[in-house]
């Protein structure tokens, strides 16, 4: 920026000035001469370099997103697919997002100093999320451990299936309409989540498997109390087959869709005399239990 002289000596590095070091600011530089000292200086502005910060504005739940920029001077240039209303007193905008789903677009804020444009970029991402999950209805079920199921398919991103306790196994885990396998019996709590970027909403269900409780004798004596063998937690809508037998080993009695209303009565419709009689019931999940009942009138 001067003419160098030859004897004497700079103040910023030998002369040679680094303007990364300096941007935004004025710089005094100066030499000062060997021989009879004089001072010669020169006061340089240097501008600074163009400003490239990236800012990530993220929303979820909604496509309105409300930004406080704190910025004072200088131009915003808006992509037009973006309706905005500014607030000309704070300085804030509202940005309405106009494509359904994920939508990112970048936002640059420009100022001129020194001649020189710098540039504040803003990277605005909007996450329209649904505002619930629905994971249906509770279940309960008796002797099956197989179910549909059916949640609220998300507006915004994807669902999913996941088991928070008890078993269940998925045929899709990531569609709201599909079959869960293997529950466990007792409680099974489900979980369906719905996610969008890095917005998430989430609904439990439960679904509840009764186990078979065989009795061991019952009372058919027309007294209205325990006067049939009833199987709790058989499910009705299934086809079950119960053979029973005397000590002989002959049969006594069979049904090959048993919906808990043995009497105590066999084949022929007569009633069957107190004693031990042993069972065989057939489920159409092709599990099968063995055991005995006692009839006592």
């Amino acid at each position: 920026f001067l003419d160098q002289p030859t004897n004497g000596t700079w103040n910023i590095n030998n002369g040679i000035l680094i303007p990364a070091d300096y941007g935004g600011s004025t710089v005094t530089i100066a030499f000062t001469t060997a021989v009879c000292p004089e001072i010669i200086s020169a006061n340089i502005y240097i501008t600074p370099a163009a400003n490239t910060d990236t800012i990530f504005l993220n929303e979820c739940k909604s496509s309105i997103l409300i930004f406080n920029p704190n910025l004072n001077s200088g131009s915003w240039n808006i992509p037009n697919e973006i309706n905005y209303v500014e607030n000309a007193v704070s300085g804030s905008f509202t940005f309405y997002s106009l494509v359904a789903g994920s939508y990112s677009a970048a936002i640059d804020y420009i100022t001129l100093s020194g001649g020189c444009e710098n540039k504040y970029n803003y990277n605005l991402t909007f996450n329209p999320i649904d505002s619930i999950a629905n994971a249906g209805n509770d279940i309960i079920l008796d002797n099956l451990y197989t179910t549909e199921l059916n949640a609220v398919a998300p507006i915004y991103g994807t669902g999913s299936w996941s088991v928070i306790s008890g078993g269940g196994n998925f045929t899709v885990s990531d569609s709201g309409s599909t079959v869960v396998e293997n529950l466990h019996e007792g409680n099974n709590i489900l979980l369906w989540t719905i996610e969008n970027g890095d917005c998430k909403v989430m609904d439990e269900m439960t679904i509840t498997v009764n186990g078979l409780l065989i009795p061991t004798g019952f009372s058919p004596d027309g007294d209205g109390v325990n006067d049939r063998f009833v199987i709790r937690g058989l499910n009705l809508e299934m086809n079950t087959s119960l053979m029973v037998f005397n000590t002989m080993g002959q049969t006594v009695f069979e049904d090959t869709n048993y919906k808990n209303n043995w009497s105590g009565l066999d084949n022929r419709g007569k009633e069957l005399s107190n004693d031990t009689y042993y069972i065989i019931l057939k489920f159409e999940n092709l599990k099968e239990y063995k055991g005995y009942v006692i009839i006592k009138k």
